[in-house]
């Protein structure tokens, strides 16, 4: 098992960050049609958005809050 975050970001001109941010949780999958094992996203999160440079951590946090409340809901 695989926890991944991916944070792709770009800088505005007006000092704000354009967002994606994404948090995996990868696991080995069982391919019937040729009987291999590969690492596949079996869970996952996910935000866009704009933020300041300050605010980016927090956004961060509460994604993860998010991807935990929903996996624990469904498990």
């Amino acid at each position: 098992m695989v926890l991944k975050l991916v944070v792709a970001c770009i800088r505005s001109n007006d000092g704000f960050y354009v967002v994606d941010m994404r948090l995996e949780l990868d696991q080995a999958a069982h391919l019937a049609s040729n009987n291999r094992l590969v690492d596949a996203p079996t869970w996952d999160a996910w935000k866009m958005g704009e933020y300041r440079e300050e605010e980016l951590l927090a956004e961060v946090d509460d994604l993860a809050r998010q991807f935990l409340n929903d996996y624990i809901a469904a498990n």
